[in-house]
């Protein structure tokens, strides 16, 4: 029988064990990306053993032994893995005579998984061993004093999350790997999000902040719910770090056919039973000593709040920030000069060249307000898809909340814009909700919550769109804000198959006793209507509490389907090097999808253990 597999220990070939050989493509828990790993403990004898007692004897404890595995395909061996034994790793049987450990990935990823909570300074030249590179380059933002609006703190220098990830992508990998981000990046919707120190914002000292790539990842990922990819893995990597819904793409890296023992569960690890979100550090307004108003939910501080539906799991889902985002500690900082934050990391909404003044609470008037879009509602808001169920709390006895459907016939929706009108009034216990002109208005200030869920009829035609809004005007009818979560363009919906049975809209406004909230379409082409059944409800605002923000279970991605299936190294490569698209496999003739949550790939056997992630909505 020829040899299947070959082992070199720095470039010298070794006894190579019977079994123990896979490697596995796994989504990493803390940094929410695919990491490949050895995933075994491989018992070595013979003069695999040799050598490795020798190293142990001579090298420092610290040194480490290159490791080449090799594989027997067709009479032509390819490199599998290459790897690392640290010396201080490995467990010896004397009496055996046998070295027990595990071995770690050589390339980029093993650099990412052991380097990823090591700090540095954003301002060193000199990647995690010694070799050059460049500093980041901050950008001078310019602060304002929030009860006036004024730039009175100018100059401060900060910098680009987009330029922190690259620096300290380059720093922990020594150069391997780039990075690039289109969220965070030129154009981008957060492109001039910026980190700086305390003493930076404060009085304009040149101070680096000292992080590592998992605080930064984390605390971000708190705010934005991002994960990471990998680009070209094979040839030139790339990370790439997006909203975690732009990496889950609906398209097929790979389809395997006829799999059997097929099993499908749910990952009890996703299921929390409440979420828990703010910041550690904030400063209350104190009664007008700071200019953010305390309120729930359109704040910054810490708070809790329970899951809807029953769970069996006690699991918490901290979005709670260590890094300041808090409105009012900024103001703290520059107008009392507290030096108490110089060395705390701060996370500042920008446009470029000065923070952003936000008026949320006060439309179109002073005072200002920063990071509004980081508040807790906001964070919520982006949390969409990662959160099984509604988060809520109960604050007073009010009750502001309505529902009302659709019911008896369907709405033609006019070319332009045209207000849903969801006729059947099923609770409305203020009076808030009109049935005739299909608007909410609150009798009390504060922010509101919002759903809709609707199956729109549509007759095709060339290039029509029907695009839908929740939309929050004030009481002369100036649109304020609206939250798109609708857009049907024909025929391209079509031919991508996002086409779907019904579309799930949720916002939170903060609104005063006089603004307004509608559905709306905006229809160019073709015709529509709203079908029977459509439903649009409140159930909760920050001043009696209730429902904070709607989340659809049906789209929360914690179906895990099991299965073994034999892989070649190319299938294995196919799957590696598009780690956002789908899989799809057939079972008894029916077809299923699911993304990559862990592959187990034996490398004797070519035997994979596969785990894939599905939701309800993208399964079938």
């Amino acid at each position: 029988m020829s040899q299947l597999i070959k082992v070199f220990f720095d470039n010298v070939e070794v006894a190579a064990p019977s079994r123990g050989f896979s490697v596995k493509l796994e989504r990493d828990t803390e940094i929410r990306g695919l990491v490949k790993t050895f995933s075994s403990e491989i018992e070595w004898i013979d003069t695999a053993y040799d050598a490795l007692y020798s190293a142990f004897l001579t090298n420092n404890i610290y040194d480490s032994v290159d490791v080449e595995i090799q594989r027997n395909y067709d009479g032509i061996f390819e490199t599998v893995f290459s790897g690392l034994i640290y010396v201080n790793d490995i467990v010896f049987n004397l009496t055996k005579k046998t070295a027990t450990c595990t071995i770690q990935d050589a390339t980029f990823y093993g650099k990412i998984n052991n380097n990823k909570k090591i700090k540095t300074l954003l301002s060193t030249t000199k990647q995690k061993n010694l070799g050059g590179m460049s500093a980041v380059t901050p950008v001078a933002i310019d602060f304002f004093t929030p009860s006036t609006g004024a730039l009175d703190y100018t100059n401060r220098d900060c910098v680009k999350v987009y330029d922190a990830f690259e620096n300290i992508v380059e720093f922990m990998t020594d150069g391997e790997v780039t990075f690039d981000s289109n969220y965070f990046g030129s154009g981008g919707d957060e492109e001039n999000l910026v980190i700086a120190t305390g003493s930076a914002i404060r009085n304009n000292t040149v101070t680096s902040p000292n992080i590592s790539f998992y605080d930064l990842f984390t605390e971000i990922s708190k705010l934005f719910n991002i994960s990471f990819t990998i680009n070209n893995p094979l040839t030139a990597p790339e990370m790439q770090i997006e909203p975690t819904e732009d990496l889950f793409v609906n398209s097929v890296s790979l389809t395997l056919t006829d799999v059997n023992g097929l099993t499908m569960s749910f990952d009890k690890d996703l299921f929390y039973g409440k979420l828990e979100v703010g910041s550690s550090v904030t400063q209350d307004d104190d009664a007008g000593s700071f200019t953010y108003p305390d309120g729930a939910f359109y704040g910054h501080k810490r708070e809790e709040y329970h899951l809807l539906g029953q769970s069996n799991i006690d699991v918490s889902l901290d979005l709670v920030n260590e890094y300041v985002i808090d409105a009012n500690v900024i103001e703290d900082v520059l107008v009392n000069s507290n030096t108490s934050y110089d060395d705390d990391v701060f996370i500042v909404e920008t446009d470029g060249t000065q923070a952003i003044e936000y008026d949320e609470f006060n439309v179109g008037t002073t005072p200002s307000y920063y990071n509004f879009g980081l508040n807790n509602q906001n964070k919520c808001e982006r949390w969409l898809g990662g959160v099984p169920n509604s988060i809520a709390a109960f604050l007073s006895t009010g009750d502001e909340t309505f529902e009302a459907t659709r019911t008896g016939s369907s709405q033609s929706l006019s070319a332009g814009t045209t207000v849903a009108l969801f006729n059947n009034v099923v609770s409305n216990p203020a009076s808030n909700y009109t049935a005739g002109t299909g608007k909410f208005v609150p009798t009390v200030d504060g922010a509101y919550s919002f759903q809709v869920l609707c199956a729109p009829v549509v007759i095709v035609a060339a290039a029509a769109t029907v695009k839908g809004y929740l939309r929050h005007r004030d009481s002369g009818g100036t649109l304020l804000r609206e939250v798109q979560f609708m857009d049907i363009l024909y025929p391209d919906t079509l031919d991508d198959e996002e086409l779907l049975d019904e579309y799930f809209g949720s916002a939170t406004f903060y609104m005063t006793a006089t603004d307004e909230v509608t559905v709306e379409f905006d229809l160019v082409g073709g015709g529509a209507s709203l079908a029977v059944g459509a439903s649009f409800k409140s159930s909760g605002n920050s001043v009696d509490g209730g429902i904070f923000q709607f989340y659809e279970p049906s789209e929360f991605r914690a179906i895990v389907f099991s299965f073994n299936y034999p892989l070649t190294k190319s299938q294995f490569n196919t799957i590696f090097s598009n780690q956002t698209r789908r899989v799809k496999f057939t079972h008894f003739g029916d077809t299923y999808y699911g993304w990559v949550k862990s592959i187990d790939w034996d490398i004797f056997t070519g035997m994979a253990q596969i785990e894939l992630y599905a939701s309800f909505k993208t399964a079938l």
